[in-house]
């Protein structure tokens, strides 16, 4: 008949074609609610905080973390790398124990020396 798909045709197209789309999403069913509100559409849906309630849980030491702990860990500095973000002294690491020797005699300074570094 010509340049058009009989329903034979249309039947083999659409059984070949239909399994590169994926079904209409209908909420509840193939796609959760949160809180019975669906997820589909715009907006946004509020969750507001809740109680733990698994007693493994709540007999952990993570029971007792608050929003203040967090909020205080992540407010820490970050690991100290020598020589990346603290400086070196004669290219030895400040990290770590002992004693760094600096060179110089501090008791060759002169008075004169010393006034120019009060002065500044």
């Amino acid at each position: 008949m010509g340049d058009y798909l009989d329903k034979t045709g249309l039947t083999y197209f659409w059984g070949k074609l239909k399994d590169y789309f994926q079904p209409k999403l209908v909420s509840g069913t193939n796609i959760k609610t949160v809180n019975n509100n669906s997820l589909l559409g715009s907006g946004n849906i509020s969750i507001g905080g809740g109680t733990e309630t698994d007693p493994i849980f709540t007999a952990s030491a993570a029971h007792g973390i608050s929003s203040s702990d967090i909020s205080s860990w992540n407010s820490k500095q970050d690991a100290l790398v020598s020589g990346t973000n603290i400086k070196t002294i004669n290219n030895q690491s400040l990290i770590g124990s002992g004693d760094i020797t600096v060179g110089g005699d501090p008791a060759a300074i002169t008075n004169a020396e010393i006034d120019t570094i009060m002065a500044s």
